[in-house]
């Protein structure tokens, strides 16, 4: 039953990315919502209430995990295309430090709550996508003639 949920999501969440990139080009960008700059924010919120939940419920945090995989899909799809040069390295370090901490704690934890931890490089990825929407609440992309914003 659970894989059969997880590839539904996964096609729900393929699907809507095709479809948000197909009618990217057609939106006109100053009418565009900055609601997209909050979906980082869904996530995290998602693993941080994931964290306390762990100790006491483990499906409830299995889906909570899901559901932030749902919303970094939708962050990485709406942020790559407006990010700056200079976010491509915290990121990667970020998700390599989440990697580290799956790595370090995995072996201490029994195995069903040792597998939450995968939501560590999706925090770090999370957090990273973070800090470039707040970038670019501050210092907003200067518009070109194409609307795709220019560093």
């Amino acid at each position: 039953m659970a894989a059969v949920f997880a590839y539904s999501l996964v096609q729900a969440s393929l699907s809507n990315l095709f479809i948000a990139l197909q009618t990217q080009p057609l939106e006109n960008q100053k009418a565009k919502s900055k609601t997209y700059l909050l979906y980082p924010v869904y996530g995290l919120t998602l693993l941080l209430v994931l964290l306390p939940l762990s100790f006491f419920e483990e499906t409830v945090s299995y889906t909570l995990l899901v559901a932030s995989s749902y919303w970094l899909v939708f962050s990485c799809a709406e942020a790559f295309p407006l990010a700056r040069k200079w976010i491509y390295a915290p990121l990667g370090l970020l998700f390599l430090l989440g990697v580290f901490f799956f790595y370090f704690f995995f072996p201490s934890l029994p195995l069903i709550k040792a597998m939450l931890l995968v939501g560590c490089p999706f925090a770090g990825l999370l957090l990273g996508l973070s800090l470039n929407n707040l970038s670019l609440f501050k210092f907003p992309l200067e518009p070109t003639i194409n609307g795709q914003g220019k560093e």
